[in-house]
């Protein structure tokens, strides 16, 4: 593995003091990746999200940052920035406008708040990037954390179905039930939106479908991740929340497609047979519900998106970090943001911010299939496609402090940079 300040060929380096190069490999070889399990997992088992951020800052992000400032002292800012990745420098392009942005669209965050935010970003992106760089098997870490969230998943399942005995249902066929988010014991995965958590499990899945689409079958390594699918997958259902598992959907999809089973054409063919057969059984079911999705366009979101796109031109520039947005009225209720990542990204900072964000998605996705015989890339191409299908409908911020969203695009592309950059 190639570490992140050395990429750059030729690269001065300088020397450091014996005391130093022990931190720097503690740092990079177990506090970063003790801190990118928290920041993936703690949601889950920290009890609070005041909690969840504050230990993600001092486990996650601080020792980040010290690993920063030293590999910029060991091989200077020139050479660090010569290794960064195409993806990586529309990233900084898309800060930097962010960043100035608020000059001249004064209307949202003060400059100093959209800085902090920024940096925090900047830094997770970096540890994502380091513990691949530097972890020997980066992908048992990410699998440790898919199954701590399937536990959860599990347990939220039997408490609230099995101990509290709620009505189960699968809104998506219009059967009523009880639709799970929290698990309902102290604050532990206290997710207080169906959607949310159902897009939350949903990252994991997708590194489980990731992980089962690089590898040959194997019973004792592929049955565990195809029950953890599962189990994630029921969680998605069971939420009653459309576009999470329209985009579970559609990235097992992509992953069976991607997989190397020497039987693939089999399984595929008999998904089509039982997809086919469900759908011809659940025919009235599945009409009834396209027509109410329709009817109501999707839940407002079809005259949100249009009002996000009419003050989109009449403003192409931006009306600044989360601006006040005038939604339309829906079911009581004045929609607050335009419930789509590149139209939420559009109307704050602006059209051609959209345009960088296309093409960060676009680069990411191609080098995932172009690289998909490589175990992260695999899991980053199926996290890229669940989250970028989630996001069309099912999000509401891009500059946030830790939160499901750096899973949903950040996580993902710094996977992406870090992968293209070993040698």
């Amino acid at each position: 593995m190639t570490p992140l300040s050395m990429i750059a060929e030729n690269a001065t380096t300088k020397s450091l003091p014996p005391w130093l190069e022990k931190t720097d490999y503690i740092l990079k070889q177990r506090l970063l990746p003790l801190g990118l399990f928290v920041q993936l997992t703690g949601m889950l088992w920290i009890g609070s999200n005041g909690g969840y951020i504050s230990q993600t800052y001092i486990w996650c992000l601080f020792p980040g940052l010290v690993s920063l400032l030293i590999d910029l002292y060991r091989f200077g800012p020139k050479a660090c920035l010569k290794g960064m990745t195409t993806g990586e420098k529309m990233l900084g392009i898309l800060f930097l406008w962010m960043q100035v942005h608020p000059l001249f669209a004064p209307g949202g965050m003060d400059i100093g708040t959209v800085f902090n935010r920024i940096i925090k970003i900047v830094l997770y992106l970096y540890v994502v990037r380091t513990v691949v760089l530097h972890m020997e098997k980066p992908e048992k870490l990410l699998l440790v954390a898919a199954g701590v969230a399937t536990a959860f998943a599990a347990a939220t399942m039997i408490y609230q179905f099995g101990v509290l005995d709620r009505p189960m249902g699968v809104r998506a066929l219009g059967e009523h039930g009880y639709r799970i988010a929290a698990l309902g014991i102290g604050e532990f995965a206290g997710f207080n939106n169906p959607i949310l958590a159902a897009l939350y499990y949903g990252c994991f899945a997708s590194i489980l479908c990731g992980y089962l689409a690089a590898r040959p079958f194997q019973w004792q390594k592929s049955v565990p991740a195809i029950l953890g699918v599962v189990v994630l997958g029921g969680f998605i259902v069971f939420s009653g929340s459309r576009g999470p598992l329209i985009a579970l959907l559609a990235m097992i999809g992509v992953a069976i497609f991607l997989c190397q089973y020497t039987w693939k054409k089999y399984l595929i063919s008999a998904i089509t047979a039982v997809g086919a057969i469900t759908a011809f059984l659940l025919q009235t079911e599945i009409l009834a519900q396209l027509d109410r999705v329709l009817a109501n366009g999707f839940n407002g979101r079809f005259v949100n998106w249009s009002m996000a796109v009419d003050y989109i031109i009449l403003n192409p520039l931006g009306y600044g970090a989360y601006a006040d947005y005038e939604g339309p009225l829906w079911r009581g209720v004045i929609l607050q943001h335009p419930h789509n990542m590149l139209l939420n990204v559009s109307y704050y900072w602006g059209a051609p911010t959209g345009l960088v964000f296309i093409a960060i998605s676009i680069w990411s996705l191609g080098n995932a299939a172009i690289q998909r015989r490589k175990l992260l890339m695999s899991i980053a191409g199926c996290c890229l496609v669940f989250g970028q299908v989630g996001m069309i409908t099912d999000t509401y911020s891009f500059l946030i402090r830790p939160d499901l969203q750096w899973l949903m695009f950040f996580f993902p592309v710094a996977l992406c940079a870090a992968t293209k950059s070993t040698k």
